[in-house]
């Protein structure tokens, strides 16, 4: 089954063994703002930089390095139906999803789906960078912000 030049095929619709992305993709008129104000109050404009420099290098003094335990915290905290963003940067795209799909799609990924992938709510006080490096076996993750603690 092949595509014509004109179909688009996104890694999620294929069989090759790729992960299902997690949620629904949000429309493009709307991500542009949505992923503006994540630009705004997440990467540090350093013009030292190339501009295709991931967010995750640019994030601000105040982020941390942490591991997926982050989303276990965040998981416990945030109601499960609760909407997020997931954003997967580099082109791809901006989904509406939860904590809870978010943590199923992060552990199910496969050594070779290597993206760089931000995690944050509309209200823009918090984010988990989920990058395409790995240390001691490990994805590296940066928060910034100060996680929910408390289940609303």
């Amino acid at each position: 089954m092949g595509t014509s030049s004109s179909e688009t095929v996104s890694v999620s619709d294929n069989d090759v063994g790729w992960t299902p992305d997690p949620g629904s993709v949000v429309p493009p008129g709307e991500a542009i703002s949505i992923i503006e104000n994540f630009i705004k109050s997440f990467r540090v404009d350093d013009l030292s930089r190339h501009p295709s420099t991931p967010t995750w290098c640019l994030l601000p003094s105040s982020a941390r390095r942490t591991t997926l335990s982050a989303l276990r915290q965040l998981k416990s905290a945030i109601a499960s139906n609760k909407q997020v963003y997931f954003y997967f940067e580099g082109g791809r795209e901006l989904r509406l999803t939860t904590v809870d799909e978010v943590s199923k799609f992060i552990h199910a990924l496969q050594p070779w789906e290597g993206w760089d992938m931000y995690l944050f709510d509309a209200t823009m006080k918090w984010c988990l960078a989920f990058t395409h490096r790995q240390m001691n076996n490990e994805m590296l993750v940066f928060q910034v912000g100060d996680l929910p603690t408390i289940r609303p």
